[in-house]
């Protein structure tokens, strides 16, 4: 007989692995970095930067920019499993469609 509902362990990782999405998510900045990654794919860090800057009406430096990016919402948003992030090379690159990330319906709320 085969199994058709997750296991305990297996829905508490789901779970945990929703909850590191939707925190990636949770933060504007981390939303225009992923909707410019929506429209180039792939962008060197400070191309991202730039456009953040041009996107984000109260912020005008784009090494401070540059710098969030790099020590907060890179990080979070390659956790997630929401970007490629090569520090050596200082590439980012969307790994999927949001949409494509979602989690399946019928997940067990927490």
């Amino acid at each position: 007989m085969s199994r058709t509902s997750p296991t305990k362990s297996e829905s508490s990782n789901a779970v945990q692995d929703l909850d590191r999405f939707y925190r990636a998510l949770a933060d504007g900045r981390r939303r225009t970095a992923i909707d410019v990654l929506k429209q180039r794919t792939s962008l060197d860090l400070d191309a991202l930067a730039n456009e953040i800057v041009d996107r984000e009406s109260d912020v005008a430096d784009p090494t401070s920019v540059k710098i969030t990016l790099v020590h907060q919402h890179l990080p979070l948003l390659a956790e997630a499993g929401i970007v490629h992030y090569d520090e050596d090379a200082g590439d980012v690159m969307l790994r999927q469609s949001i949409v494509d990330l979602l989690p399946p319906a019928g997940l067990p709320a927490q």
